[in-house]
This record gives C-alpha cells, structure tokens and sequence, in this order.
C-alpha cells in the first residue's frame, strides 16, 4: 500500500480528508449565503401584438422566421415564439423572453432583427402593440 499523497491510509488520511470536506463545505457555505443575498434580475418579457396585412403575411412570417431562429441562438434570450391569435387571419403575438433590458439591446442590434425592421419599413403592419413585463412570482433562475 503506498505511504505517499493524501490517499494513503496513514493516520494522516482522516485528517486530510476532513480538511478537505471542511473546505468544500466552507465554500458551498458562502456560495449559498451570496445567493441567498443576491437575488438574481427577474427576467424582462415582451409581448408584442401585430397586426398584418393579410396579402403580406406570407413576407411577415418569412421575416420573423429569421428574427425567431436567430434570436433563440442569441446568449440573452431565453424565449422567442411568434404565435398566430386565434380566430383571426392576420393577427399576431411575440412572446419574448430576455435575461434582462441589455439582452434587449443586443437583441435590437443583430443582423436577424434587421429581418423585422426591412419588413415593417416596406409596410404591411397595420397596428403593433408592445408590452414589457418583469417575472414577479414562477422562479426565473
């Protein structure tokens, strides 16, 4: 049986182990505490409600199709659908989900949400609504 290194049975063996558990436990010990002191940003949502015109829905769906994909892949972003209202033909929701207000600025900065913006500057959105909301009560970490 080897004499070297802390996994020996040496009677020194408990005490290293013990050292070293104690120093495990120290740590996850101040990592809880700074936890339960620093309450992490709630999440910034956006719920945005479009309104298209029906002949350019097709060129609606192609654009925001690149702005979903592109925005799941974004390190801020943690929720981007594009839902269809039901009961209506040109009637859209965006539910957006972002790990806080500068995500949203990175967001506005890619090159897939130039996708939107050429889309709404050649027309078609008849009326748009957006919502900003804080998560407040379903843990968000």
């Amino acid at each position: 049986m080897s004499t070297k290194g802390p996994w020996c049975m040496s009677g020194h063996a408990p005490l290293l182990l013990a050292a070293g558990l104690g120093a495990v436990l120290g740590v996850a010990g101040l990592i809880l505490k700074k936890k339960a002191v620093q309450k992490p940003t709630p999440p910034v949502t956006l719920v945005v409600t479009v309104e298209i015109e029906e002949a350019r829905i097709p060129a609606f769906l192609e654009a925001m199709e690149i702005d979903a994909v592109g925005s799941r892949n974004e390190p801020g972003c943690m929720r981007f659908d594009v839902l269809k209202v039901q009961g209506t033909k040109n009637k859209f929701m965006f539910y957006e989900m972002y790990v806080d207000a500068d995500a949203i600025t990175y967001h506005k900065e890619q090159p897939h949400y130039k996708a939107w913006g050429d889309f709404k500057k050649a027309g078609g959105v008849i009326s748009q609504e957006v919502l900003k909301a804080d998560s407040v009560i379903v843990p968000y970490y």
